[in-house]
């Protein structure tokens, strides 16, 4: 039954997919209709969908039907219907009435006025409704550092507060615009990218070099990264019974925001506390309910008494397996000693190499002892000297299952600061592909039809669906909207370049100029047909993994055993 009602989940975001798609390109097509209409253009048709017809039928002189390929819609123009590219419809352009200069810039700009349009509609309702955006979206504090990264190397640390990069202030940490941490990162323009951060109530500037993780030849290439993420206070999404986290009193929706007095950044926050104060009691403060007038919320101190760790992955080949240790298995103690959350157990193995230990582990409701020796790895990734390791990937939370997501709250901006934001995320990702620009990103990093329907796939999927879905169709639309003014044949900016060069020299171009133009219009249009054909085929890739390997290698490789592996 859980099956069925997946597929059906599956079906119905699909057909929501589908719906917002379509409606983005009609809306467009729409635009192009009505003011053909206003102007006197012989209409041949407009269509919703593609392929063979379901329905249609000529109403004033106007084909309008319905296909069988829901891919958005079309209008017939052949009066617009400059150059072979486009082909002929039921009438050639030549035997209808020469458009005026002014008539082709009022129908070809009316497609983009009509995409803006639908944006501002969409950032009123926004603005009215709320967009819900994670405590991560908005913080410019450190959460994380991911060990031997460039920022961990730098001396970035945990609850450090972000004020400036490279010279100019940050606001939040995503967003595509110079005030967002990501994008300040991956678009620097320096071969250092300089942090200056607020620790302790001092400044501190620390210059950090950017690493590009390698990629084939056939995959997107890495982008700049530091190694770092955003604050977040972990918020509980479920507990497993029986668990330490069900014994300390945990809730769903709690929000975990101090252990033992000091602040949570991130899931990584609880672990790095007990391991700086081993044997202490740990307390965790989590807020529990609704927000008071004052703006805070209530909160309840929870003893919390984790038992050692899990086993959340056993690498093929490694120590681990050989010794019969297996996936869901917990790790009570080593040696005797008894490890919470797991934290002292890498570096308690690192100083093992070659010796036996002993791990107490409890597997259902069975407790048994296994012996391992630990070795160093032949690979791991992303490490280029490997410590002593038995090969296994530890679950710390002992019963606190987590929200991706964090806790959220809705924002309400306005229409104009919605539609600006998306304005400003065009031309900045426009001067990073500028050939001056130095900060890798090219035009394999831009998403087509593939990536913006997968984007719409996974809101949808979120509980906030359509609200986040109307945030996004704004900034799609602007770019629509935008993209389409470009004076890159077959794009409606052509259109009006030329009808505005006309308009200017006073007479329509002539036969050898007209062949010009079209040949012109050929060549941008397979170039912008053979740009898009190069963007999908990356977005295909992420679609299926990246284009990597079915079976990938594992993060962790050891040396090849002869001997059979034990059987537990």
């Amino acid at each position: 039954m859980e099956t069925f009602f997946a597929v059906l989940k599956f079906i119905g975001i699909i057909l929501e997919v589908i719906l917002i798609f379509n409606l983005l390109i009609i809306v467009h097509e729409l635009g192009h209709f009505f003011a053909a209409k206003w102007r006197g253009l012989h209409i041949e048709g407009f269509g919703i969908w593609f392929g063979k017809p379901i329905w249609q039928k000529r109403i004033g002189g106007v084909l309008y039907s319905l296909g069988s390929i829901p891919a958005g819609g079309f209008v017939k123009l052949p009066q617009l219907m400059d150059s072979a590219i486009e082909g002929q419809g039921e009438f050639a352009a030549k035997d209808l009435p020469k458009l005026k200069p002014l008539d082709k810039i009022i129908v070809a700009f009316a497609g983009p006025l009509f995409s803006f349009l639908l944006a501002a509609t969409f950032a009123v309702i926004v603005w009215q409704v709320g967009r819900p955006v994670a405590e991560g979206e908005r913080t410019t504090t450190i959460g994380y550092v991911q060990p031997d990264s460039p920022a961990a190397k730098a001396g970035l640390k945990a609850g450090d507060d972000i004020q400036r990069i490279d010279g100019h202030g940050v606001k939040r940490w995503a967003g595509q615009a110079q005030d967002a941490i990501q994008w300040s990162i991956v678009g620097s323009e320096e071969e250092k990218i300089t942090l200056d951060v607020k620790r302790e109530g001092k400044m501190e500037t620390i210059p950090v070099t950017p690493i590009v993780e390698p990629t084939k030849w056939y995959q997107r290439k890495g982008l700049k990264q530091i190694g770092i993420a955003a604050a977040s206070h972990p918020m509980v999404a479920s507990i497993v019974k029986d668990s330490a986290a069900e014994k300390a009193g945990f809730q769903p929706n709690d929000v975990l925001v101090r252990v033992g007095g000091e602040p949570i950044y991130g899931d990584a926050s609880v672990g790095d506390w007990i391991k700086a104060h081993p044997g202490e009691p740990i307390v965790i403060t989590v807020e529990r309910g609704a927000k008071k007038a004052a703006g805070t919320y209530p909160s309840v101190d929870l003893a919390f008494e984790p038992r050692g760790f899990t086993v959340g992955e056993v690498y093929p080949g490694s120590p681990a397996q050989v010794a019969g240790l297996k996936k869901g298995d917990r790790v009570l103690s080593v040696d005797g000693r008894v490890m919470p959350y797991g934290v002292a157990f890498p570096p308690y193995v690192w100083e093992r190499e070659g010796k036996e230990v002993t791990l107490s582990i409890e597997r259902g409701a069975e407790t048994k002892e296994l012996k391992v020796t630990p070795e160093i790895p032949v690979e791991v990734e992303g490490t280029a000297k490997p410590k002593p390791s038995i090969g296994i990937l530890m679950e710390r939370s002992d019963g606190l299952v987590f929200d991706q997501r964090g806790r959220t709250s809705p924002i309400y901006p306005h229409p104009g600061e919605q539609l600006s934001q998306a304005a400003n995320q065009i031309f900045e990702t426009v001067k990073k592909l500028s050939p001056t620009s130095k900060s890798g990103i090219g035009i394999q990093q831009l998403g087509g039809p593939v990536m913006m329907m997968r984007i719409y796939y996974m809101l949808f999927e979120n509980p906030d669906n359509w609200r986040l879905v109307l945030w996004f169709s704004v900034i799609i639309n602007v770019n629509l909207a935008l993209m389409n003014m470009l004076p890159i044949p077959p794009l409606d900016g052509s259109h009006i370049t030329l009808a505005l060069v006309e308009l200017i020299r006073g007479r329509p171009p002539g036969a050898r100029t007209a062949k010009v133009v079209e040949y012109v219009q050929i060549a941008g249009t397979f170039l912008v047909i053979g740009t898009m054909l190069f963007i999908t085929m990356f977005d295909v890739q992420d679609l299926f993994g990246g284009g990597k390997k079915e079976k990938e290698k594992p993060p962790m490789r050891f040396r090849e055993r002869a001997a059979a592996v034990k059987s537990s």
